[in-house]
């Protein structure tokens, strides 16, 4: 009922932060990868640096304090009442547990219960003050759950260096206000560009530490690199995704095992989808013809070792043809994942998070069209 109140009342007249993507209708993963990587590619485009920093806050409702609370709830001028009540819900939460004759009461931590159905809408109300402050700083700033992206875009390595330092000072000032802490071990840094001769970057410092710069990171399950090739993604995809029929294949024979059913749903609802994940920003990878040599060695496996065709809807005649059908090339696959793109941004589109863009993974809103 509490939460109810908060998103029918505070929330619709003074909305969360457009770009915080998690515990809210029509977002997640999906719109994150696309929107960030929609403006990395506008910054590479124009053949402009993007200097991003990640980082996780932590324990993000363990450490969520009751100062930290009231100050979200005061933020969005929740009534009286309803404030008191969630405060006092965080302070004086106890745990009874009784067995037989034994009676035990723990005194629960002043914080935001783990599993608790008002905890994620609370932490959205103290995270998104973070997220309208650094955009107000002229970042680009997003929020997933307890991760946060600042990224500074120009043309000189000094002058954004010297901005990213400014945003983590600040970003540093509001943990401590709201008695909070960010992990600089688990902290990235990277920097984005197409250029061949970088310029060495001034340090950046973050809770006394020189962070790191590194050449690939993982963000919401998706390797990032800092020419966005997708390279490394797609083979690590692969990889994974053979490896996978590698352990189905040990408990598969002709004789005994698992029947074809049940393999047949293995592939459709295991190993398909750790391949196609967020095929929405990395699907023109699969257009490369060592992409499709790899796609042809996946397709093998699959109707030859396992004996499950790979389907694919075929736009000539609106027919479905077999994996033997796609002249063994790694056709049905890379089809598949551009039907899979294709969704996304259909799902993107009709909750109003598709961004328009000239990058080459938006160019799936044409195959659409067409």
């Amino acid at each position: 009922m509490i939460d109810q109140y908060l998103r029918e009342g505070p929330l619709v007249d003074l909305p969360l932060h457009p770009r915080q993507h998690t515990y809210q209708a029509g977002k997640s993963t999906e719109s994150a990868l696309h929107q960030l990587v929609s403006r990395l590619e506008r910054a590479l485009d124009q053949k402009q640096y993007a200097l991003g920093v990640f980082f996780d806050i932590e324990g993000a409702f363990d450490n969520s304090s009751p100062c930290s609370v009231r100050y979200a709830l005061d933020e969005w001028r929740v009534i009286k009442p309803v404030k008191n009540w969630i405060v006092n819900m965080i302070e004086s939460c106890s745990i009874h547990v009784c067995l037989e004759n034994s009676n035990i009461v723990v005194q629960a931590g002043r914080r935001l219960p783990q599993g608790g159905s008002l905890s994620p809408t609370v932490w959205s109300l103290i995270a998104d003050s973070l997220l309208k402050w650094l955009s107000k700083q002229g970042v680009y700033a997003q929020g997933f759950a307890d991760d946060g992206i600042a990224v500074v875009i120009g043309c000189f390595l000094t002058t954004l260096c010297e901005i990213m330092q400014r945003v983590l000072k600040g970003v540093e000032h509001w943990c401590m206000e709201r008695e909070l802490s960010v992990n600089p071990s688990k902290t990235e840094l990277m920097l984005f560009t197409r250029k061949y001769k970088v310029d060495r970057l001034s340090p950046v410092i973050f809770y006394g530490k020189e962070l790191t710069l590194y050449k690939q990171m993982n963000y919401l399950g998706v390797i990032l690199d800092p020419k966005l090739s997708w390279k490394l993604l797609v083979d690590v995809k692969c990889n994974k995704a053979l490896a996978a029929f590698y352990q189905v294949r040990t408990t598969t024979s002709k004789t005994w095992g698992a029947s074809p059913k049940v393999v047949h749903w293995i592939y459709m609802a295991v190993i398909r989808p750790m391949l196609t994940y967020a095929a929405v920003i990395w699907w023109p990878r699969a257009r490369y013809i060592t992409v499709s040599k790899q796609l042809t060695c996946y397709n093998s496996y699959i109707s030859t070792t396992i004996g499950v065709p790979v389907y694919y809807r075929s736009h000539e005649n609106n027919s479905y043809s077999s994996y033997e059908t796609a002249g063994r090339s790694g056709s049905a696959t890379y089809t598949f994942i551009q039907q899979e793109a294709i969704m996304a941004y259909y799902r993107l589109r009709a909750a109003s998070q598709w961004v328009d863009g000239r990058g080459e993974h938006a160019k799936i809103s044409q195959k659409w069209h067409n």
